[in-house]
């Protein structure tokens, strides 16, 4: 067995960064050397909920640009964006 340092990260742009907290190690994870790297294998993330309500004020404080011409040709198309920010503040459950 080799061991690897890491944690996983999911939506780390979303979220504002992933890793252990400063100043903590990383988990550690045992892998075989002889694991199928392409498994799909469990994982658990845990958000401290003080991310989560930053995330929701900066959410909703979301400026959104002015449409420059035709849609996506030169970014994202801004009523795509509107309805994701909306979709992240209202629907989408970050806990499940």
């Amino acid at each position: 067995m080799q061991r690897v340092q890491g944690i996983v990260c999911v939506g780390m742009l979303v979220i504002g960064g992933c890793g252990a907290p400063e100043g903590q190690p990383s988990e550690s994870v045992m892998v075989e050397d002889s694991v199928d790297p392409t498994l799909v294998r469990p994982f658990e993330i845990n958000v401290p909920d003080e991310v989560l309500v930053d995330l929701d004020e900066r959410l909703s404080r979301t400026r959104f640009p002015v449409q420059i011409g035709e849609s996506w040709k030169y970014g994202t198309d801004r009523a795509y964006l509107q309805e994701l920010v909306s979709y992240w503040l209202n629907e989408y459950d970050w806990r499940d």
